[in-house]
């Protein structure tokens, strides 16, 4: 039994790391680092990145709002981004405060100019 203890809470520690790295690094990168690649450096023919940064956010009308109602407007702005990436198969490679950093066709899929 507690060999299956051990087992159990190494692969519940490996899909944690494995949660983790997927808020950082495509899947396909995580897949070969996994695999025990160490050196991963592709190059692609074409690749789309959108920086994207909100003008004007913190201007008077969001700094005179609650903390409170800042985090819930930038919640509910995140959660609407989260949805369009998945829907157009985008990965987030940063987002800092009202700033978001995209990429698509890294993983070779053609179709990425949406």
């Amino acid at each position: 039994q507690i060999r299956n203890r051990e087992i159990f809470e190494a692969e519940m520690a490996s899909r944690k790391v494995t949660e983790m790295l997927k808020r950082m690094m495509p899947m396909s990168v995580i897949q070969r680092l996994q695999a025990g690649q160490s050196m991963i450096a592709d190059a692609h023919p074409d690749v789309t990145v959108l920086f994207a940064d909100i003008a004007g956010f913190w201007n008077s009308q969001i700094a005179a709002r609650s903390t409170t109602e800042v985090v819930t407007l930038m919640n509910h702005m995140y959660s609407v981004f989260e949805k369009l990436l998945v829907k157009y198969q985008v990965f987030r490679v940063e987002h800092t405060g009202d700033s978001y950093m995209v990429v698509s066709g890294h993983d070779g899929t053609l179709d990425h100019l949406h």
